[in-house]
């Protein structure tokens, strides 16, 4: 029970979710911001396409490798595989690697859909896409600063 409590907690209290939350009111309250991102993913193709797989993609990776890096330790940092509390940091890497793939599908369903309907809201997709991924990628960065400052490193 402790444990699905614990990821209960970390779906709902998440700054990811703030962050597609924050996105979504924004395209709510401000529908120019959708207009603005539309306009700047309709600007030129080509750059666009690879701007909308090459973000996700990169923060994905950058996942994996920061994922890799906390679960692997090495050295003092191996005192971590023997911590009663490590599947907590396991599910935290596992999630933000789910969450950073789902952002990566969303970003390319969002660019088909502005494509072709010319969806504001795709667009708004789009953004709040990477924007969950970035933040993702920034927790995962602040959890391996975070072990190699309690450790000592």
């Amino acid at each position: 029970m402790n444990r699905l409590t614990d990821i209960l907690r970390m779906v709902t209290l998440s700054p990811e979710l703030l962050i597609a939350l924050a996105t979504i009111a924004i395209h709510k309250t401000m529908p120019s911001a959708g207009n603005l991102a539309l306009a700047l993913l309709n600007s030129d193709h080509k750059w666009a396409v690879g701007i909308v797989v090459v973000i996700p993609i990169t923060l994905l990776v950058s996942c994996y490798q920061l994922g890799t890096e906390i679960l692997s330790p090495q050295g003092k940092r191996k005192v971590l595989l023997e911590w009663p509390d490590y599947w907590r940091l396991k599910y935290r890497v596992v999630y933000a690697l789910a969450v950073c793939a789902i952002a990566l599908f969303a970003s390319l369903i969002g660019y088909l859909l502005v494509l072709n309907r010319k969806s504001p809201a795709a667009a708004m997709l789009i953004i709040g896409a990477w924007a969950v991924a970035a933040t993702t990628t920034a927790s995962l960065a602040l959890a391996k600063w975070s072990t190699r400052e309690i450790l000592g490193e």
